[in-house]
């Protein structure tokens, strides 16, 4: 089950469930936050119309076009992107009309220039803290970082405000649309412990690919980034253990009878 949420540039909000739908998001723990390929068939024309930006370099002021996407199975369905539009337009004719989207947490934010300085000796939170308030974003501290920081200063767009707090050190800011996220760059833990194995729905073997592994399983929109996730192969026991996710990447179309959770993990403790 997919189901849509847009809002088209003259703020027009509709909720679509049961459209042809194809998608493919990453979100990570970088200033970029997340990315999102999504086709969708036979969308109302007039809703075409107003999410299109093929009509962008008419338009005097530039107007927020904003995708929300949730999937699952059945009832269980979850939130697995919010972000702006950054690109849409059809790509084929009647009778079914597909709309492509190219869509990015934080994109309508980044067209503007973020200015601020803090001058005191100042706690790593506190500047995480101003920073929220300048991104309009909600601060979701889950970091023990208590490090303090002489001045700080920030002329630049959105991810680049997230991109200096990343330099701080000891600390991953990444944005979700809806809140400002801080977790520790070194063995994050968030929320319950999710074990991954062939019995739990692990699809295939996992994959090493730099000093990281990739899992696969059926869409999990539970999962979160910092979590920490166990991994048990019986093909592949060198790489069992506990391990915290940096990126994750969902992916399905809605005429097919399976959506797929990609997890990219870091090893925890380092071992």
């Amino acid at each position: 089950k997919v189901v849509l949420e847009i809002t088209t540039g003259n703020g027009t909000k509709t909720i679509h469930d049961g459209l042809n739908v194809q998608f493919n998001i990453t979100t990570s723990t970088n200033a970029i936050g997340g990315e999102a390929n999504i086709m969708i068939a036979n969308l109302p024309m007039d809703e075409i119309i107003n999410t299109t930006t093929l009509l962008s370099s008419f338009e005097n002021v530039k107007k927020r076009k904003k995708i929300r996407l949730s999937a699952g199975y059945g009832d269980d369905i979850g939130v697995i992107f919010q972000g702006d539009v950054v690109h849409a337009e059809p790509i084929s004719e009647p009778p079914d009309i597909w709309l492509q989207i190219e869509a990015r947490i934080g994109y309508f934010d980044n067209t503007k220039v973020i200015t601020h300085t803090i001058q005191n000796k100042t706690s790593i939170k506190d500047i995480a803290q101003q920073a929220a308030n300048w991104l309009g974003l909600s601060l979701n501290w889950m970091s023990k970082a208590n490090k303090m920081i002489n001045s700080f200063h920030i002329s630049g767009s959105a991810n680049q405000v997230i991109q200096k707090l990343n330099d701080l050190g000891d600390i991953f800011a990444y944005s979700d649309s809806e809140k400002l996220n801080i977790i520790d760059s070194l063995n994050p833990n968030i929320g319950i412990t999710s074990t991954l194995s062939k019995s739990s729905g692990m699809i295939g073997i996992p994959k090493i690919d730099n000093n990281a592994v990739r899992v696969t399983m059926l869409l999990n929109h539970s999962l979160k980034l910092g979590q920490t996730i166990s991994i048990k192969s019986d093909l592949i026991p060198e790489v069992n253990g506990d391990y915290w996710i940096f990126a994750l990447t969902h992916s399905g179309a809605l005429r097919e009878t399976e959506f797929y959770t990609t997890a990219c993990c870091r090893r925890k403790n380092g071992k």
